[in-house]
């Protein structure tokens, strides 16, 4: 399952009441429920803490070697170093 987000359009409208419901709206279908697996493929601490709300076990990510912002591997168990292309 993928569930968009709109990051950009929130943080552009912090101080609207709208933009906090439509984040609280988000969060709990993140929490809705209980996944067997989930990738996170950017790496970054903003999809880390997206990650951190989604209920799974099992949350991969980049290793230590790889992952483009280092924050980000506090919020995967599975950590995977996948070949640099040069």
């Amino acid at each position: 399952k993928t569930i968009p987000v709109q990051t950009k359009q929130w943080r552009k409208n912090l101080n609207k009441w709208e933009t906090w419901k439509s984040i609280a709206r988000f969060r709990k279908e993140l929490r809705e429920n209980q996944y067997d697996l989930v990738f996170d493929l950017q790496g970054n601490f903003k999809s880390g803490l997206i990650l951190s709300q989604v209920r799974s076990s099992s949350k991969v990510g980049f290793g230590w070697q790889t992952v483009p912002e280092a924050p980000n591997v506090l919020f995967t168990h599975i950590r995977i170093n996948p070949p640099l292309h040069e």
